[in-house]
């Protein structure tokens, strides 16, 4: 098999091609579901250390 040959059906592989200002919103809609998931995970760990502060101080 060529390079070519290898190169084609490599493309034929590949996800569908999206117009640019698709990608860009669905790139924008990502980040956004990052943020939002990273928010939840700092509030949890902020709950986690704010109740394991309390058991070290009841335990004095």
């Amino acid at each position: 098999m060529t390079q070519s040959q290898a190169h084609h059906h490599r493309d034929e592989d590949d996800e569908p091609v999206v117009p640019a200002d698709e990608a860009t919103v669905s790139a924008k809609e990502r980040i956004d579901d990052i943020d939002a998931l990273i928010d939840d995970i700092d509030l949890i760990l902020e709950d986690t250390v704010i109740v394991e502060q309390y058991i070290q101080k009841g335990g004095e």
